[in-house]
């Protein structure tokens, strides 16, 4: 770790100097870092103190996985709770994003629920990323008016970097706070499907730009403390990072009765349902959770295997359970649309999350399993750092030995013989969960951090 603190410093000893033709480009800013001009000694405006434009990868209603929900989740609690919070996606969202090249046109402003997303579109062409310099260049000049016109008080960029430069960037040239929200390392996410690639010169370039926006910003958020451990590694000041984990609407996640209509259609009535609800990628260790449900048939006929969802392993774990012949204790049911999702957690009883021994496993925590746990469900994830940080076995939860089949069957095989401990478990990850990671109670931490900045 020492070590690794060193090289970033060695990385600040000098800034990025564009070459002949007065182009910066990627490979300047990973040799020099990023060139933030000077904070502007006083703002340029008179800020309104209650407003904030949170600068994001991607929003409702026109995507809605897990960092959609987690921005709305936020921006909504915090605008209930007396501050004016906007959405404000990046410049090129969303037709840079694939299929959604041909959606019709985005208005410049939309409102979901209790939030306004504005869009930074200055027509629909394909935006590009690299040079990196010049994007953010064309990002803070889409930025500047929206910003001139709506006068916030801070500027708040979620993961990735993209939004992390321009938030520090445009901040600096309005004189107001910046804050920088790590959800993921996007880089850590490659690396951990390609090793190789994660010692390639362009992971530690966009390494660097994720520590540049880090150490530029007023303050840092993180997820998990495994991703705040990163940061410092990386040279970012441990005294400005907040923890902000994800979180739940617990309002809308709340135990239900047992849709047996839905039981009996799947055939699953009279059995002890283990349901996975997710995306169905090669990192979330669902290999292991077929071949814990192939011991577990030696044995007993009392359960069944749910997979709902979609993604870029699905093709092939269906073939497993083919070629294994699981088909009776297996099924595979697909996406299904968002608003049945707690029809489907209504006939789960255990919720496995048996995540692989990855960096990214260890770094990020997914949303869903406190969807699960605000149902009422017992969950068992495996020990990965990000996980651990969330269950307390045999309190709120149960842990495997993570990249391990064995431990996940002798899990599954303790709730799958002890009903009463399945039924405490469930209703203990309630309680946590409605007490812990709220979405109101995560938006106060927040919410606390913007008063400190605007109070200073």
């Amino acid at each position: 770790m020492a070590q690794l603190r060193l090289w970033w410093s060695r990385q600040d000893s000098g800034r990025s100097h564009p070459g002949d033709d007065g182009a910066v480009r990627n490979s300047d800013l990973a040799r020099d870092g990023f060139p933030f001009p000077e904070l502007r000694p006083t703002p340029e405006y008179e800020a309104r103190r209650d407003h904030v434009l949170y600068l994001l990868h991607n929003s409702l209603p026109h995507h809605s996985g897990g960092y959609a929900t987690r921005t709305h989740g936020l921006l909504t609690e915090l605008n209930r709770s007396g501050w004016d919070v906007d959405g404000v996606t990046r410049l090129g969202y969303p037709y840079d994003m694939p299929g959604m090249a041909d959606v019709p046109d985005l208005p410049a402003q939309e409102r979901v629920g209790l939030v306004d997303y504005h869009h930074l579109l200055t027509g629909r062409q394909i935006e590009k990323k690299n040079p990196m310099f010049d994007y953010t260049e064309r990002y803070t000049e889409a930025l500047l008016p929206l910003a001139r016109a709506e006068r916030p008080a801070i500027l708040h960029g979620a993961s990735n970097h993209w939004n992390g430069l321009a938030a520090v960037k445009t901040g600096r040239l309005l004189g107001i706070p910046s804050v920088y929200e790590v959800r993921g390392l996007w880089e850590v996410t490659r690396a951990s499907r390609d090793a190789d690639w994660g010692r390639s010169d362009q992971y530690s370039y966009l390494a660097r730009m994720e520590a540049d926006a880090a150490r530029g910003a007023t303050r840092v958020l993180a997820i998990t403390e495994a991703l705040k451990a990163e940061l410092v590694d990386r040279g970012v000041d441990a005294e400005k990072i907040t923890l902000v984990p994800n979180g739940v609407d617990t309002a809308r996640f709340t135990p239900i009765p047992r849709d047996e209509e839905l039981a009996t259609e799947l055939g699953v009535q009279g059995r002890t349902v283990i349901g996975y609800v997710g995306t169905v990628v090669d990192y979330e260790g669902l290999n292991l959770l077929l071949t814990a449900a192939r011991e577990l048939r030696r044995t007993r006929e009392d359960f069944h295997v749910l997979i709902v969802g979609d993604g870029a392993q699905l093709d092939s774990l269906r073939a497993v359970a083919e070629d294994e012949d699981l088909g009776d204790v297996v099924s595979f049911i697909g996406r299904v649309p968002h608003d049945e999702v707690e029809r489907y957690y209504s006939i789960i009883d255990i919720t496995p999350f048996p995540r692989l021994p990855l960096p990214v496993c260890e770094m990020v925590s997914p949303l869903k399993p406190f969807e699960a746990m605000a149902m009422g469900k017992a969950v068992i994830a495996s020990d990965v750092a990000a996980l651990a940080e969330i269950v307390t076995p045999d309190v709120n939860g149960l842990l495997h030995a993570k990249g391990s089949s064995d431990s996940l069957q002798e899990q599954l095989t303790r709730l799958l013989d002890d009903p009463e401990l399945l039924l405490e478990l469930g209703e203990n990850s309630r309680q946590w969960v409605v007490e812990n990671r709220d979405w109101r109670t995560l938006a106060q931490v927040i919410a606390g951090i913007y008063a400190e900045l605007t109070e200073s």
